[in-house]
């Protein structure tokens, strides 16, 4: 029932849900702090940086998350 709750945040947004999309929301939202791309990458690995890099950019453009640069890349 935790996914259905994902999924509807993600909809909520105008993001269409999908299993990665669902994976990577879920570890933004239990995390205790902000997270940078490289621990989303540790700690999801069941998918690849380029698909994280995508959900993440897609969540930024529907106002889910926003970015914060620490000049390191």
């Amino acid at each position: 029932m935790e996914e259905e709750r994902y999924a509807e945040l993600l909809r909520g947004h105008g993001i269409k849900p999908t299993a990665n999309r669902i994976l990577v929301v879920r570890a933004l939202a239990t995390a205790m702090r902000p997270l940078s791309m490289t621990e989303l990458e540790g700690t999801i690995q069941t998918i690849d940086k380029s698909n994280i890099f995508r959900s993440l950019s897609l969540f930024k453009e529907h106002h889910l998350v926003h970015a914060i640069e620490d000049g390191g890349g």
